[in-house]
């Protein structure tokens, strides 16, 4: 039996998240009673091991196990980087524990979207992510080949406002080919505050994971209503109302081309009065003419699956 008020534990691992996931609650899911767990050293800490060891997984478990004993019917993992500990989770609890973006990832893969950008400011969240939505393809879309574009700006994370993080994105997305994008979603909950600008700057919509992750829990959580199939523009119906997922229509491009993934960002001290860019991986086939793409351009971070 669900509570009228369900408890929703929440874990943060940079208190930006805290503020944003608890705006998108507040507008998607205000029934729930909201339970914030904040440790910050979480992500620092996995930047400095250079990904998750055994001992930080261990740590978020007892971070999950801590909140579904102090009577949590449902639990959002803020963090990205440490999506992979969810499939621990689900072995162990009982409870519906969900990945940062998966439920913005769902959206993204059920609409139209040929070619999907992923943008983040933390080298972390790109692997997490992309690696959740390849998982995903065949369950949600095995008959539609999809293109994934990545980007990096860790510019982006210390951008003084919302508009200028974005600016840092699009230059990263931009840099790796990622300009004929149909969607692009971000790859972090505390890179909301720049979707609205960022999906002026790229003419496409552009996707977050905290709004998804509302709906969803709000689809499990909620007597009477029930998910329903993803509705044009990745959007997710239920029997109550449709939920927009995007800003702007998606445009048509071309098919993706099916190249090796391949990560970007922009330089920490580009040179006066132009961006600059680092980037690897394979050269892959264009339709970006030569003279419009950055200096340091070596073909687009671009896969097909």
């Amino acid at each position: 039996m669900i509570a009228p008020h369900p408890l929703v534990a929440m874990i943060h691992a940079v208190p930006a998240a805290h503020r944003i996931a608890e705006e998108a609650f507040a507008r998607e899911f205000p029934q729930a009673t909201v339970w914030n767990v904040l440790d910050d050293r979480l992500l620092d800490d996995a930047r400095a091991a250079g990904g998750l060891t055994g001992s930080l997984r261990r740590r978020m478990l007892r971070l999950i196990g801590h909140v579904i004993d102090g009577g949590a019917q449902a639990l959002l993992l803020t963090c990205s980087s440490y999506g992979d500990v969810v499939n621990t989770a689900h072995a162990l609890w009982n409870v519906p524990v969900l990945k940062s973006d998966e439920a913005m990832f769902r959206a993204a893969l059920s609409g139209p979207y040929r070619r999907i950008g992923v943008v983040a400011s933390t080298p972390p969240a790109v692997p997490a992510a992309v690696a959740q939505l390849e998982a995903l393809v065949p369950e949600v879309r095995p008959d539609r080949p999809v293109g994934i574009v990545t980007a990096l700006s860790e510019e982006a994370a210390t951008a003084g406002d919302p508009g200028a993080a974005a600016r840092h994105l699009a230059d990263a997305l931009y840099a790796t080919g990622g300009a004929e994008v149909d969607a692009v979603l971000l790859a972090q909950y505390s890179l909301t505050p720049a979707r609205e600008a960022l999906a002026a700057l790229l003419g496409v919509p552009v996707l977050d994971g905290a709004g998804a992750a509302a709906r969803e829990l709000r689809a499990l959580l909620t007597p009477g209503e029930r998910p329903a199939a993803h509705g044009p523009g990745g959007r997710t119906e239920t029997t109550k109302t449709a939920l927009a997922a995007g800003n702007t229509p998606s445009r048509a491009t071309t098919a993706p081309p099916r190249c090796r993934s391949a990560s970007a960002h922009r330089s920490p001290k580009p040179s006066a009065g132009s961006p600059s860019w680092a980037t690897t991986g394979w050269r892959c086939r264009s339709a970006t003419p030569a003279s419009a793409r950055p200096r340091a351009w070596r073909g687009p971070s671009s896969r097909a699956v």
